[in-house]
């Protein structure tokens, strides 16, 4: 998806409901989404790479991936850990590792949400009380 058709989705989207008690975590992804690569999954970029406390990223149950205000994934959380080529070789494609700047940086293992949750809060807008603050991660609940 390119930038407009985002923002042009967004617009018209409905805006997310979080309910209380959820622990999510909310991941934005705006630096990668217009790389056009099918072999770099939205997966793969929401899980790799983020200066976070993985202590912390591990409460949430949910992690969602933001573009431009829009939810356009759901993934269940798994554990976090390094962001070494030991621990994401073969998942993260080569030419976006980038092995050697990530000291400090982390990922987690995932998969996608069962479909109940996925329909909870794919293509739905962000709340607005949790755009615009300059982090790229967003926690609810946590």
């Amino acid at each position: 998806m390119r930038k407009k058709e985002i923002i042009q989705r967004c617009d018209a989207a409905e805006e997310a409901v979080f309910a209380k008690g959820e622990k999510l975590l909310l991941i934005c992804v705006n630096k990668t989404i217009e790389i056009e690569d099918e072999a770099y999954t939205l997966l793969d970029r929401v899980r790799y790479s983020w200066k976070i406390s993985p202590r912390r990223a591990e409460e949430a149950e949910y992690v969602l991936a933001v573009t431009y205000g829009l939810i356009i994934g759901v993934f269940e959380n798994g554990e976090w850990m390094d962001a070494t080529k030991e621990n994401f070789a073969g998942g993260i494609p080569e030419v976006y590792g980038n092995w050697d700047d990530q000291e400090g940086r982390s990922g987690f293992r995932g998969h996608d949400a069962p479909d109940n949750v996925r329909k909870r809060y794919l293509y739905k807008r962000v709340p607005s009380e949790l755009r615009g603050h300059g982090s790229p991660i967003r926690y609810v609940g946590v």
